[in-house]
């Protein structure tokens, strides 16, 4: 592959990720969606938090052991149930990202490697 074909690969796909994205900014007003859609797209942005957070926390490195495998050590799990705990008592967000990675560094610091 060429430079030709890259740029031509990055305006391409520029002018589909701007037509993408700005499809229901320019055309908002005249394109309604259903109300059942609108519910639904209320859910999508901790649909996808947890997609992203959840296979991070449960990442299992060794092959041979399973999903259901405990371990206490897990810097990963450690943390994310003290921030889940931090969120519940301080309703912060910022407090809420701050202590779960201070937690995460803590323990990644000071446990030993799993």
């Amino acid at each position: 592959m060429n430079a030709l074909h890259m740029w031509l690969a990055f305006i391409g796909l520029g002018i589909v990720t701007l037509c993408t994205r700005s499809f229901f900014l320019l055309l908002g007003a005249r394109f309604q969606l259903p109300a059942s859609v609108q519910e639904y797209l209320k859910y999508a942005p901790i649909a996808a938090l947890i997609a992203i957070v959840i296979p991070e926390v449960f990442y299992i490195r060794d092959p041979t052991t399973t999903l259901y495998t405990f371990q206490w050590q897990w810097p990963q799990l450690i943390a994310t149930i003290s921030a889940v705990l931090t969120c519940i008592i301080t309703k912060s967000v910022l407090v809420t990202i701050f202590g779960g990675i201070a937690v995460y560094s803590l323990l990644k610091i000071f446990l030993p490697v799993i």
